[in-house]
């Protein structure tokens, strides 16, 4: 949800500190995020130390590799294939 003025996306991540949000971490499903240098964006996210799950793959629906964050959530970092 957000003000119908805003016309960007935004996400807000909390960290748990309640015993059912610790429980949680790891089981809520996969963020599918949008990129638009996925090579460049994973070469990055690996220098830095991010627990990237695999190396870019392509499939019919673009290119894409899971990474996770500090919590275990994971995310989808897609690149839509070239039109």
């Amino acid at each position: 949800m957000a003000p119908a003025q805003q016309t960007e996306v935004e996400v807000v991540l909390g960290l748990a500190t309640q015993p059912e949000e610790i429980a949680a971490i790891g089981k809520q499903g996969t963020w599918v995020l949008g990129s638009d240098d996925i090579h460049g964006d994973y070469e990055r996210m690996r220098a830095g130390g991010v627990e990237v799950h695999s190396q870019p793959n392509v499939a019919p629906y673009g290119t894409d590799f899971v990474f996770e964050d500090l919590y275990g959530n994971t995310f989808d970092l897609v690149q839509s294939p070239a039109r």
